[in-house]
């Protein structure tokens, strides 16, 4: 009696571990099995890394256009932060203009608006910041 009791058991734990296993192999997609397989996920990843890589070296116009223009946005950006800290004001405003940003600056009310502006997309975008928020940094 005990030994058909534990070999039932048995056999019910296997039926539900092989059924469980069958379920999720049938459930998952192509692609996640890409993700789940760890040699098909670094062949994956191996494409990916060459085609980029080939990407830059076949483009190198366009890799030095970006690093210029980022420079340029960092320079922007650290202009208005030193306008904003020294409390120097935008008087009638600033303006900044990239390959693909147009930055306007203004002050209204003691709030200093920043004013993104995407020339491919025409998507705009505004930053309000308040000097009540600023660090104070006349002890440096």
């Amino acid at each position: 009696m005990r030994i058909k009791i534990i070999s039932s058991l048995l056999i019910l734990i296997l039926i539900i571990f092989f059924s469980s296993i069958a379920l999720a192999s049938s459930n998952t997609s192509y692609s996640f099995r890409v993700l789940n397989n760890p040699d098909q996920r670094q062949v994956a990843f191996n494409i990916a890394a060459k085609q980029h890589e080939m990407s830059l070296e076949e483009d190198k116009i366009a890799q030095f256009k970006s690093l210029i223009e980022g420079r340029i946005m960092s320079i922007i950006s650290s202009d208005i932060v030193e306008k904003m800290i020294a409390q120097e004001g935008f008087g009638g405003g600033a303006e900044y203009d990239t390959d693909s940003l147009d930055i306007y600056v203004e002050e209204i009310n003691g709030q200093v608006i920043v004013t993104i502006i995407n020339k491919v997309s025409g998507e705009k975008d505004e930053l309000v910041y308040n000097p009540d928020d600023w660090p104070d940094l006349s002890a440096f």
